[in-house]
């Protein structure tokens, strides 16, 4: 009896080979560029053969988890990816744990680590729990929390914008007052918590409303950026807060409630934040029932997540339009702009950068230096990201192209 087909069946139930023998390559890291990444992957041009086919669940530019087939240099290949933020992809290209303990909850890791868990290679639920081939990170391993001379940086792709915000007008007393913050400012509250609208302000009669800050956990390029710009500290705790906040085996779930909020039901979670900004974004979002609310939340996030609390204008800057319902906020001043990062005012940006580790593959090595000369094309400013072209696209820069140090013209 030839047990050869039993044997390949038994493989493929374990996920261990796939029908048609393809080569899989498994891509993590960065949640506020995966529109970036996805949008390369789904258009194919220089990575594939041809346009790729979705498995499983249908193409949508924001998804965290997606399925493409296709041909690369003729050779069957299937890239799967699943974000889960810059610094929990960094951590599982060599297969660190990273610890995000919570008081009174279970210990529990970052999600995404020591390994992602991706889609199965026909797209359905898997889980293929896996080291990836590539990680995206908002930052170089410079400023990274996980340290390990087997982690190769591809090079720079792009650069991706991030913005502070305040949540909906839900009537607190002076909301409309709070229109900047500063960096002394945004290290006050990420230290200390709890500050008053007044300090923001410089308005004595704004005293009443606090002000708390809505993040990302230590997982996220999207944290580190915020905290090396504010001169902060990456790996200095931060005092956050969540609206009733829920966890599933101490980790806190991303899905918040849209119910009427007053004060009472905005907590303090201390160094924990949410996985994707998603959550900041749905925070934001929230309004409050009867204006019982005095809390103004603020939080930082990409400008993909951004765009969903705020539609950015038609030019990719940020809403400032109605100042009456804008919820962005300048930062020193300065509203966010792609010219504004350009002539180098407006600081709160990184480079984004293309990983690979002890376990990236030959394939996933091909994958990730044809991503590398195919996404810039894709990234044409405001939501979307700016490539990285100096003198081209770019007119500012830091030094070296490095992840620290002030902004200075090209």
């Amino acid at each position: 009896m030839n047990k050869l087909p039993l044997i390949t069946a038994a493989l493929m139930a374990a996920g261990l080979v796939s029908a048609n023998a393809q080569t899989v390559v498994r891509l993590t890291g960065s949640t506020a560029y995966r529109a970036n990444v996805n949008a390369a992957l789904h258009a194919g041009t220089g990575i594939f053969d041809a346009p790729p086919s979705n498995l499983g669940p249908a193409y949508a530019a924001g998804a965290n988890q997606l399925v493409f087939s296709g041909n690369i240099s003729g050779n069957p290949v299937i890239v799967k990816t699943s974000f889960t933020g810059s610094e929990a992809g960094i951590a599982s290209l060599v297969n660190v744990a990273v610890p995000n303990n919570v008081s009174g909850q279970p210990a529990a890791n970052l999600p995404g680590t020591p390994q992602p868990s991706f889609l199965a290679n026909d797209g359905s639920a898997g889980p293929d729990v896996s080291s990836p081939d590539i990680s995206m990170a908002d930052t170089s391993q410079a400023v990274s929390l996980t340290q390990d001379s087997r982690v190769h940086d591809v090079g720079i792709v792009g650069v991706v914008q991030f913005v502070w915000m305040k949540g909906k007008n839900s009537g607190q007393a002076n909301w409309a007052h709070l229109s900047n913050v500063t960096i002394p400012q945004i290290n006050v509250l990420l230290s200390g918590g709890k500050q008053d609208l007044s300090f923001f302000t410089g308005n004595g009669a704004d005293f009443g409303s606090p002000i708390v800050a809505v993040g990302r956990n230590k997982g996220s390029g999207t944290r580190v950026n915020t905290l090396v710009q504010a001169l902060y500290g990456v790996g200095k705790a931060v005092q956050q807060y969540a609206v009733t906040p829920t966890y599933t085996a101490g980790v806190l779930n991303t899905a918040v409630s849209t119910t009427p909020i007053n004060d009472g039901a905005i907590v303090n979670i201390g160094n924990d934040g949410f996985d994707s900004g998603k959550g900041v974004a749905q925070t934001l979002l929230m309004t409050a029932g009867g204006g019982s609310l005095t809390t103004i939340p603020i939080g930082y996030l990409g400008l993909g997540d951004a765009n969903s609390v705020q539609a950015l204008l038609n030019d990719g800057t940020a809403n400032a339009a109605a100042p009456a319902n804008g919820q962005y906020l300048t930062v020193n001043g300065v509203l966010y702009s792609d010219a504004a990062i350009n002539n180098g005012t407006y600081d709160h940006w990184g480079h984004e950068h293309i990983l690979t580790g002890p376990f990236t593959s030959a394939t996933g090595t091909t994958v990730a230096n044809r991503l590398k000369s195919a996404m810039p094309a894709t990234a044409l400013g405001g939501s979307t990201g700016l490539p990285y072209a100096l003198n081209v696209t770019l007119f500012a820069d830091r030094p070296a192209g490095g992840d620290t140090g002030f902004v200075t013209p090209l």
